[in-house]
């Protein structure tokens, strides 16, 4: 429905007619700029893994990270590819807290830091604004960020969980839900160092998205510049984490057109640049339906020891 929506949407404004005349050398760039993000992206799961104990090839786990692209795209939910690559890693370490705890770090950083980058073009932004989307705009971005930095520490939590429900210690399942938490505390928390440097790749793939929406832009004739992309791209971000569609489909894209209209973009060209990074994204998640493919065919996907079992840890 939402798509439909969408391309009624894009009938009207006659989009069509301005994506006729994008520059394909700018989104050949915009393409480039997804897909380096994406790799980047690799590179902090992998410093993330290697802090739970898993040692895993970066190649490998590059190639794991777009087919969860690819499962992200067509389930209906934004962390369907998530719980696939946690799934892949879990069978080949055997390391099932491990790689859950990485996994989610990996995107928790992704989206505190993009969440840090929204509040900051916010600030900047503040006039501009419409005030009924400010208080929104501030709790969703602040907040988050606030959450997520206590996520990433997962020890305290779970000890803070252990004190207030200690009346309860005596029952089973509290002793076999302990149990299960056992792998998590024996983690190394991320050391500082580290997460410095988490947080810097982090911020550097979020700007290599927020580059793929602005050559989009610059395309298309949309004069809006990066630190409004800054603005509107964690904000779309957060609404396609809605799980009422395939990774958000149609309601992103609307999010885009609602917040692009603040700056006085036309529909025709906000509806236009949605889609075509909307098809961007999809190519992207493609390309690792293609690996996947190729796995399968290979059947090295269903096989445990299809990774290098020297590398892991």
């Amino acid at each position: 429905v939402l798509i439909v929506i969408l391309i009624i949407a894009a009938r009207r404004a006659n989009a069509l007619q301005t994506l006729r005349g994008a520059r394909t050398d700018l989104v050949a760039l915009a393409g480039l700029s997804l897909v380096i993000a994406c790799a980047v992206n690799s590179v902090r799961w992998q410093i993330l893994l290697r802090n739970a104990g898993i040692r895993l090839p970066l190649p490998g786990l590059t190639a794991l990270y777009f087919i969860g692209m690819f499962f992200s795209m067509f389930l209906p939910t934004g962390t369907g590819g998530d719980a696939v690559r946690i799934y892949h890693v879990a069978r080949r370490s055997g390391r099932t807290a491990e790689a859950i705890v990485a996994t989610l770090q990996e995107r928790l950083l992704g989206l505190g830091v993009s969440m840090a980058v929204g509040f900051a073009a916010t600030l900047a932004y503040w006039r501009v604004l419409p005030r009924a989307l400010l208080p929104w705009a501030v709790l969703l971005q602040l907040g988050g960020a606030i959450a997520v930095a206590t996520l990433l520490y997962p020890q305290r939590l779970i000890r803070i969980g252990a004190i207030v429900g200690a009346r309860w210690n005596e029952r089973p399942w509290a002793a076999r839900v302990g149990s299960a938490f056992q792998p998590v505390l024996r983690m190394t928390p991320i050391p500082l160092p580290t997460l410095l440097l988490l947080l810097t790749i982090a911020l550097f793939a979020i700007l290599l998205n927020v580059c793929m929406y602005w050559l989009v832009g610059r395309s298309l004739g949309v004069e809006l510049s990066p630190t409004i992309f800054c603005l509107i791209v964690p904000l779309v971000w957060i609404v396609r984490m809605i799980p009422v569609s395939l990774n958000g489909v149609g309601l992103g894209e609307g999010a885009f057109v609602v917040l692009a209209a603040i700056f006085s973009v036309a529909k025709d060209k906000a509806i236009a640049l949605a889609a075509v990074v909307l098809a961007l994204q999809t190519a992207a998640a493609l390309i690792g339906g293609l690996i996947l493919a190729a796995r399968v065919a290979a059947g090295a996907w269903s096989r445990p020891g299809a990774l290098p079992a020297g590398r892991i840890s």
